[in-house]
């Protein structure tokens, strides 16, 4: 019987079980590569599939 195992691996050496801490101390932190209304969600998704994306593609709703 073959049990499963969490794994993690963190190159940069921050432990992926207690993220919560990271950004509070500013040792994680996202990176936007832009903003766009609920309207251009459509451009956003061409966008991600040309690829050269650095960083998250952010919907604003509301």
């Amino acid at each position: 019987m073959v049990r499963p195992r969490r794994l993690a691996y963190a190159p940069d050496g921050l432990d992926p079980a207690e993220p919560e801490g990271y950004a509070e101390r500013g040792e994680l932190r996202s990176v936007v590569d832009t903003v766009r209304p609920l309207a251009d969600v459509a451009a956003a998704h061409r966008a991600l599939e040309a690829g050269g994306v650095r960083g998250k593609h952010v919907i604003r709703v509301g």
